[in-house]
């Protein structure tokens, strides 16, 4: 855990799950897990799901098979029910590692990537964050774009998140860049800037997350809305959407 405003659980996701964890989830989330690809896949969600609860049962004083979950018009998961509070958590994982953020009375977004290859990463950065944010990228070495692109998307997916929209919910390009290195800063990377400037924003904050090796991630973390627990009337079951990572 982070001594910050918001608390991190890292965790390893690929270990099999007990009978007994299998069961603290709702029978939506068993039958979601059922329809699940491969057995990996459903390691991954049911570790993690079953993380999620017992974290917030902790939280709020109840048990982990009685927090109750509901997506709002965006896909994000979020209390509901008896156990609505003023609790924001955020979820995302990659192959062997998940990642759950948890704070009160804040809303805050994480996600994490396993560092890989990405062939179309340039046109992806500019279609995401804008034409003059790809220049930036383009300029470095092509051994570390990859790895820089990973930053900027992960500090974008960790934003979209803490707001509750999703990339779908923008409107207009995500506001994540890389700075602009002076001369006297050769040889240094560009580091990962949020810097949202629309009227009526509130103040946001970008971490970087400390991982294991291989893996990139970043929480955001802000003011929470007045709005932001209001009943939503656009509800979809809380096992389907977007998935978490």
């Amino acid at each position: 855990m982070l001594d910050e405003p918001f608390r991190v659980w890292i965790f390893n996701n690929g270990h099999r799950f007990e009978a007994a964890e299998f069961a603290i989830l709702s029978e939506e989330e068993q039958q979601h897990s059922v329809r699940l690809r491969t057995e990996a896949d459903r390691t991954v969600f049911v570790r993690t799901r079953v993380a999620l609860r017992r974290i917030i049962a902790d939280s709020i004083g109840v048990s982990p098979r009685d927090v109750v979950f509901r997506r709002n018009e965006w896909g994000k998961l979020v209390l509901a029910g008896a156990t609505a509070s003023d609790i924001e958590f955020s979820v995302s994982h990659a192959k062997g590692l998940s990642v759950i953020a948890l704070a009160h009375g804040r809303c805050v977004g994480v996600d994490i990537e396993r560092h890989r290859a990405f062939p179309d990463k340039l046109r992806i950065a500019a279609d995401v964050f804008g034409a003059d944010v790809a220049v930036p990228l383009s300029a470095v070495d092509d051994d570390v774009q990859d790895y820089l692109f990973l930053q900027m998307w992960t500090a974008g997916e960790a934003f979209v998140k803490a707001r509750g929209t999703g990339f779908a919910g923008m409107n207009g390009k995500v506001p994540v860049s890389l700075s602009r290195l002076r001369p006297s800063q050769s040889g240094e990377l560009p580091h990962v800037i949020l810097n949202d400037r629309r009227p009526g924003t509130i103040g946001w904050t970008l971490k970087h997350l400390s991982l294991p090796s291989g893996f990139v991630g970043h929480v955001v973390f802000g003011e929470l809305p007045l709005t932001r627990h209001q009943p939503s009337r656009h509800e979809m079951p809380a096992s389907v959407g977007r998935a978490l990572s």
